[in-house]
Protein backbone atom coordinates (compact mmCIF):
# COMPACT_ATOMS: atom_id res chain seq x y z
CA UNK A 1 0.00 0.00 0.00
CA UNK A 2 1.29 3.46 -0.94
CA UNK A 3 0.70 6.50 1.26
CA UNK A 4 0.34 9.76 -0.68
CA UNK A 5 0.15 12.79 1.63
CA UNK A 6 -1.11 15.94 -0.09
CA UNK A 7 1.12 18.99 0.27
CA UNK A 8 -1.03 22.12 -0.09
CA UNK A 9 0.22 25.39 -1.52
CA UNK A 10 1.63 27.61 1.22
CA UNK A 11 2.58 24.61 3.37
CA UNK A 12 5.98 23.10 4.23
CA UNK A 13 7.93 22.49 0.99
CA UNK A 14 5.40 24.63 -0.90
CA UNK A 15 5.49 27.50 1.58
CA UNK A 16 6.57 30.06 -1.02
CA UNK A 17 3.62 29.26 -3.28
CA UNK A 18 0.55 31.43 -2.79
CA UNK A 19 -2.04 29.57 -0.75
CA UNK A 20 -5.49 29.20 -2.29
CA UNK A 21 -8.50 30.87 -0.67
CA UNK A 22 -11.25 28.74 -2.22
CA UNK A 23 -11.86 25.10 -1.46
CA UNK A 24 -13.10 24.55 -5.00
CA UNK A 25 -9.85 25.99 -6.36
CA UNK A 26 -7.95 23.54 -4.16
CA UNK A 27 -10.08 20.67 -5.45
CA UNK A 28 -9.78 21.76 -9.10
CA UNK A 29 -6.00 21.60 -8.82
CA UNK A 30 -6.02 18.40 -6.80
CA UNK A 31 -8.35 16.61 -9.20
CA UNK A 32 -6.27 17.60 -12.21
CA UNK A 33 -2.96 16.47 -10.69
CA UNK A 34 -4.18 13.25 -9.07
CA UNK A 35 -6.70 12.04 -11.64
CA UNK A 36 -4.24 9.59 -13.28
CA UNK A 37 -3.73 7.85 -9.94
CA UNK A 38 -7.46 7.25 -9.56
CA UNK A 39 -7.98 6.08 -13.14
CA UNK A 40 -9.73 2.75 -13.66
CA UNK A 41 -6.75 1.80 -15.81
CA UNK A 42 -4.54 1.74 -12.69
CA UNK A 43 -6.63 -1.10 -11.29
CA UNK A 44 -5.52 -0.20 -7.78
CA UNK A 45 -7.88 0.39 -4.88
CA UNK A 46 -7.43 3.62 -2.94
CA UNK A 47 -8.69 5.34 0.20
CA UNK A 48 -9.24 9.06 0.82
CA UNK A 49 -8.54 10.43 4.30
CA UNK A 50 -9.06 13.93 5.62
CA UNK A 51 -9.07 15.52 9.05
CA UNK A 52 -10.67 18.85 10.05
CA UNK A 53 -10.76 20.98 6.86
CA UNK A 54 -9.33 17.90 5.15
CA UNK A 55 -12.52 15.97 5.96
CA UNK A 56 -14.53 18.35 3.78
CA UNK A 57 -11.89 18.22 1.04
CA UNK A 58 -11.83 14.40 1.07
CA UNK A 59 -15.63 14.29 0.79
CA UNK A 60 -15.69 16.76 -2.10
CA UNK A 61 -12.84 15.01 -3.93
CA UNK A 62 -14.70 11.72 -3.59
CA UNK A 63 -17.86 13.28 -5.06
CA UNK A 64 -15.90 14.49 -8.08
CA UNK A 65 -14.20 11.14 -8.62
CA UNK A 66 -17.50 9.28 -8.41
CA UNK A 67 -18.87 11.59 -11.10
CA UNK A 68 -15.90 10.90 -13.41
CA UNK A 69 -16.51 7.77 -15.55
CA UNK A 70 -12.76 7.35 -16.10
CA UNK A 71 -12.05 7.07 -12.36
CA UNK A 72 -12.65 4.25 -9.93
CA UNK A 73 -14.65 4.99 -6.81
CA UNK A 74 -12.74 5.14 -3.50
CA UNK A 75 -12.69 1.91 -1.52
CA UNK A 76 -13.26 4.07 1.57
CA UNK A 77 -13.63 7.77 2.36
CA UNK A 78 -12.52 8.67 5.89
CA UNK A 79 -13.83 12.05 7.05
CA UNK A 80 -12.58 12.80 10.55
CA UNK A 81 -12.53 15.68 13.01
CA UNK A 82 -15.32 17.79 11.51
CA UNK A 83 -19.05 18.15 11.10
CA UNK A 84 -20.52 16.96 7.76
CA UNK A 85 -20.22 19.13 4.67
CA UNK A 86 -23.90 19.98 4.32
CA UNK A 87 -23.70 21.66 7.75
CA UNK A 88 -21.03 24.08 6.51
CA UNK A 89 -22.96 27.20 7.48
CA UNK A 90 -21.55 29.29 10.33
CA UNK A 91 -24.85 28.55 12.07
CA UNK A 92 -23.38 25.14 12.93
CA UNK A 93 -19.97 26.44 14.02
CA UNK A 94 -19.55 26.01 17.79
CA UNK A 95 -17.51 29.23 17.95
CA UNK A 96 -20.33 31.70 18.54
CA UNK A 97 -17.88 34.46 19.49
CA UNK A 98 -16.01 34.57 16.17
CA UNK A 99 -17.30 32.00 13.64
CA UNK A 100 -15.54 33.84 10.78
CA UNK A 101 -12.01 34.48 11.98
CA UNK A 102 -10.58 34.90 8.45
CA UNK A 103 -12.28 38.30 8.44
CA UNK A 104 -10.45 39.51 11.55
CA UNK A 105 -7.98 42.03 10.13
CA UNK A 106 -6.06 42.75 13.33
CA UNK A 107 -3.34 40.12 13.74
CA UNK A 108 -3.45 40.06 17.54
CA UNK A 109 -7.22 39.59 17.56
CA UNK A 110 -6.92 36.88 14.92
CA UNK A 111 -4.45 34.89 17.00
CA UNK A 112 -6.55 35.40 20.12
CA UNK A 113 -9.53 33.83 18.31
CA UNK A 114 -7.32 31.08 16.88
CA UNK A 115 -5.84 30.15 20.25
CA UNK A 116 -9.24 30.12 21.90
CA UNK A 117 -10.15 27.34 19.46
CA UNK A 118 -6.94 25.37 19.20
CA UNK A 119 -4.77 26.25 22.19
CA UNK A 120 -1.74 28.49 22.61
CA UNK A 121 1.48 26.84 21.45
CA UNK A 122 4.26 28.01 23.81
CA UNK A 123 6.84 27.44 21.06
CA UNK A 124 5.12 29.80 18.62
CA UNK A 125 7.02 33.10 18.47
CA UNK A 126 5.59 36.39 17.25
CA UNK A 127 7.91 36.18 14.25
CA UNK A 128 6.54 32.75 13.35
CA UNK A 129 2.97 33.96 13.73
CA UNK A 130 3.62 36.88 11.38
CA UNK A 131 5.21 34.59 8.81
CA UNK A 132 2.44 31.98 8.65
CA UNK A 133 -0.57 34.25 9.19
CA UNK A 134 -1.36 34.83 5.47
CA UNK A 135 -1.46 31.10 4.75
CA UNK A 136 -3.41 30.25 7.91
CA UNK A 137 -5.94 32.94 7.00
CA UNK A 138 -6.37 31.29 3.58
CA UNK A 139 -7.33 28.00 5.27
CA UNK A 140 -10.10 29.75 7.15
CA UNK A 141 -11.26 31.52 4.00
CA UNK A 142 -11.65 28.10 2.39
CA UNK A 143 -13.86 26.99 5.26
CA UNK A 144 -15.84 30.19 5.57
CA UNK A 145 -16.60 30.62 1.84
CA UNK A 146 -17.42 26.97 1.12
CA UNK A 147 -21.04 26.27 0.19
CA UNK A 148 -22.16 22.65 -0.12
CA UNK A 149 -25.29 23.36 -2.16
CA UNK A 150 -23.55 25.80 -4.47
CA UNK A 151 -20.72 23.32 -5.08
CA UNK A 152 -23.22 20.53 -5.76
CA UNK A 153 -24.95 22.59 -8.43
CA UNK A 154 -21.82 24.11 -9.99
CA UNK A 155 -20.07 20.77 -10.52
CA UNK A 156 -23.26 18.71 -11.02
CA UNK A 157 -22.41 16.36 -8.19
CA UNK A 158 -24.49 13.78 -6.38
CA UNK A 159 -25.56 14.97 -2.95
CA UNK A 160 -24.37 11.77 -1.29
CA UNK A 161 -21.40 9.45 -1.72
CA UNK A 162 -21.81 5.96 -3.09
CA UNK A 163 -18.54 4.88 -1.46
CA UNK A 164 -18.39 3.53 2.10
CA UNK A 165 -17.43 6.10 4.72
CA UNK A 166 -15.66 6.13 8.07
CA UNK A 167 -16.21 9.18 10.29
CA UNK A 168 -14.18 9.56 13.48
CA UNK A 169 -14.63 12.27 16.11
CA UNK A 170 -13.12 13.00 19.53
CA UNK A 171 -15.60 13.13 22.39
CA UNK A 172 -14.30 16.39 23.84
CA UNK A 173 -13.56 18.20 20.57
CA UNK A 174 -15.22 21.61 20.75
CA UNK A 175 -14.82 22.28 17.01
CA UNK A 176 -18.09 20.49 16.20
CA UNK A 177 -21.23 19.58 18.09
CA UNK A 178 -21.72 15.87 18.74
CA UNK A 179 -25.28 15.97 17.38
CA UNK A 180 -23.98 17.49 14.12
CA UNK A 181 -21.17 14.93 13.78
CA UNK A 182 -23.81 12.20 14.08
CA UNK A 183 -25.38 13.45 10.82
CA UNK A 184 -22.55 12.25 8.55
CA UNK A 185 -24.66 9.25 7.34
CA UNK A 186 -27.00 11.74 5.64
CA UNK A 187 -24.23 12.19 3.04
CA UNK A 188 -23.70 8.49 2.31
CA UNK A 189 -25.91 6.27 0.14
CA UNK A 190 -23.70 3.16 0.39
CA UNK A 191 -25.94 0.23 1.25
CA UNK A 192 -23.17 -2.36 1.50
CA UNK A 193 -22.02 -4.09 4.67
CA UNK A 194 -19.78 -1.19 5.71
CA UNK A 195 -22.06 1.72 4.84
CA UNK A 196 -21.23 4.81 6.87
CA UNK A 197 -19.57 4.08 10.21
CA UNK A 198 -19.36 6.69 12.96
CA UNK A 199 -16.71 6.18 15.62
CA UNK A 200 -15.93 8.23 18.71
CA UNK A 201 -12.46 8.16 20.24
CA UNK A 202 -11.75 9.28 23.77
CA UNK A 203 -10.19 12.66 23.15
CA UNK A 204 -8.63 14.62 26.00
CA UNK A 205 -9.98 17.88 27.38
CA UNK A 206 -7.11 19.92 28.91
CA UNK A 207 -9.60 21.62 31.23
CA UNK A 208 -10.58 18.30 32.76
CA UNK A 209 -7.21 16.59 33.06
CA UNK A 210 -6.80 13.80 35.57
CA UNK A 211 -4.21 11.05 35.76
CA UNK A 212 -6.79 8.71 34.27
CA UNK A 213 -7.72 10.99 31.34
CA UNK A 214 -4.15 11.16 30.07
CA UNK A 215 -3.22 7.57 30.86
CA UNK A 216 -1.78 5.92 27.75
CA UNK A 217 -1.84 9.09 25.65
CA UNK A 218 1.76 10.14 26.26
CA UNK A 219 0.50 13.64 27.08
CA UNK A 220 1.56 15.57 30.15
CA UNK A 221 -1.19 17.02 32.32
CA UNK A 222 0.05 20.52 31.46
CA UNK A 223 -0.52 19.88 27.72
CA UNK A 224 -1.43 23.16 26.00
CA UNK A 225 -3.49 21.84 23.09
CA UNK A 226 -7.11 20.83 22.58
CA UNK A 227 -8.80 17.56 21.56
CA UNK A 228 -8.86 18.81 17.96
CA UNK A 229 -5.10 18.18 17.82
CA UNK A 230 -5.49 14.45 18.33
CA UNK A 231 -4.21 13.68 14.82
CA UNK A 232 -0.90 15.35 15.72
CA UNK A 233 -0.45 14.68 19.42
CA UNK A 234 -2.25 11.43 20.26
CA UNK A 235 -3.36 9.71 17.04
CA UNK A 236 -3.26 6.10 18.29
CA UNK A 237 -7.03 5.69 18.68
CA UNK A 238 -7.68 7.24 15.28
CA UNK A 239 -5.07 5.02 13.63
CA UNK A 240 -6.65 1.96 15.22
CA UNK A 241 -10.09 2.84 13.82
CA UNK A 242 -8.55 3.31 10.37
CA UNK A 243 -6.70 -0.01 10.61
CA UNK A 244 -9.88 -1.86 11.60
CA UNK A 245 -11.84 -0.28 8.79
CA UNK A 246 -9.19 -1.07 6.17
CA UNK A 247 -8.94 -4.69 7.30
CA UNK A 248 -12.68 -5.10 6.92
CA UNK A 249 -12.86 -3.28 3.58
CA UNK A 250 -10.01 -5.16 1.94
CA UNK A 251 -10.75 -8.57 3.41
CA UNK A 252 -14.29 -8.67 2.06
Amino acid sequence: MRLLPIEMKGRNARFNEKALESMNDVLDEMEMELRPIFSKECKQAYVLFGFSLGAWIAFELARRLERDPACANPALVACCGNRPNHLCSEYYDPDIVAPRIAQIADAKLFWKAFERRYGSNPDMTEEMKARILPNIRCDFKQVETYDYKETTEKYRLNERLESPMLCVGAKNDKRYHAMDFERWPELCSNNGKFGCRKKWVRGVDPNLYTDESVKGTGIAKEYWGTPHRLIVDYPDELILELQNALREIFSS
